[in-house]
């Protein structure tokens, strides 16, 4: 699922990155980096996280679901892993 940002990132050292990933079209992107540390990406996360679920619940429909799966996060480590945020949302790859 990760593997062209993967090559994006690759031999920029020991930096973090922030990807989105769009259920919809099973594609994934980059947001924000590179970052020197965990918790300006984390930050950085966080913001684009809210704006995700302003995003997400002005594109509810009348009845109360979405019209749409929602785009999901996650933070590229210096070591190339990858996790999902917010973090209580397990799922590694």
């Amino acid at each position: 699922m990760f593997d062209e940002i993967r090559k994006m990132f690759k031999g920029e050292g020991a930096t973090w990155h922030l990807v989105g990933y769009d259920t919809n079209a099973n594609t994934s992107y980059p947001i924000a980096g590179p970052f020197f540390s965990q918790i300006a990406t984390e930050r950085a996360a966080q913001q684009a996280f809210r704006r995700l679920e302003e995003k997400q619940s002005t594109s509810e429909t009348s009845d109360g679901s979405s019209d749409t799966m929602p785009n999901q996060l996650y933070i590229i480590k210096p070591d190339g892993t990858i996790y999902r945020y917010p973090p209580e949302i397990v799922e590694q790859h």
